[in-house]
């Protein structure tokens, strides 16, 4: 397994050079619109089934991740019941 301590190291360094006084505590934030979510999962066909069969929800690409070509990417068009006529959550 490759040692990924390189990158919590390099995550303090940025914090102590970006965020000297630390690390905002976590905010409520109300949201009007969803433009889209990021989830990780390890089986894609599963993930597809889940999304599109039990939740409704239209797959509309897939595509690879531009920032790990080893990484799949798949999107969803949410289904029309969440949103109201003017694409708002209801």
């Amino acid at each position: 397994m490759q040692d990924l301590s390189v990158y919590q190291e390099r995550r303090e360094a940025l914090k102590a050079e970006y965020l000297p006084d630390g690390e905002a505590a976590p905010q409520l934030v109300q949201a009007a619109r969803v433009d889209h979510i990021a989830l990780i999962c390890s089986e894609l066909e599963r993930t597809i089934g889940f999304y599109t069969e039990v939740l409704g929800m239209r797959l509309t690409r897939i595509i690879q991740n531009r920032d790990e070509p080893t990484s799949t990417h798949s999107c969803f068009d949410f289904p029309p019941f969440l949103f109201s006529k003017d694409r708002t959550l209801a």
